[in-house]
């Protein structure tokens, strides 16, 4: 399996650092507006691409983070006259 490095963009073999084991680390949705479908895509995403991997016989540790706040739903906050 080929992945993206998304810091070179070149596309790269998995090579797990430890044999049979992957770990992967996702950052969440950090929601600004109404949810729509987009807000879902990562976590389509990076559930199909564990499920793939333990299904190829690979054991996986995936964590994702929740932001649920930041400087600019504060912002918005502020605009709406909410605390």
């Amino acid at each position: 399996m080929r992945l993206v490095d998304t810091a070179t963009g070149v596309a790269r073999p998995l090579r797990p650092l430890n044999a049979g084991r992957v770990t992967i680390y996702v950052c969440g949705a950090t929601v600004h507006g109404p949810p729509h479908l987009g807000h879902l895509r990562s976590a389509i995403t990076f559930d199909l691409l564990r499920r793939w991997l333990e299904h190829r016989g690979l054991e996986v540790l995936l964590v994702r983070n929740v932001t649920d706040i930041d400087d600019t739903i504060l912002a918005k906050a502020v605009e709406a006259g909410r605390p």
